[in-house]
């Protein structure tokens, strides 16, 4: 297994340093602000620096975010089964 490459920068968004991990091939490179408790998140670059998402990025977000709320009861029923059992 390789060890993951970070480095340490500020948050595009509160300034807060932090370690900013090198995004994983294939995956949507977002990290969220550990020392802001995760109140935002933010965008990796592939060479590590990080930016504030796109207008067009933070709506696909968001829809994704209200598709996984809004799905979240079947996405529990597939998982666990029916509780009337």
């Amino acid at each position: 297994m390789t060890e993951k490459q970070y480095r340490i920068l500020p948050c595009p968004i509160c300034g807060r340093k932090q370690k900013i991990e090198k995004p994983s091939e294939g995956h949507f490179p977002i990290q969220e602000c550990k020392p802001a408790m995760y109140e935002h998140s933010f965008y990796v670059n592939p060479d590590m620096t990080v930016r504030n998402f796109t207008k067009e990025e933070s709506e696909m977000l968001g829809k994704c975010g209200a598709d996984f709320v809004k799905n979240t009861p079947v996405l529990l029923h597939n998982a666990l089964g029916s509780v009337d059992q």
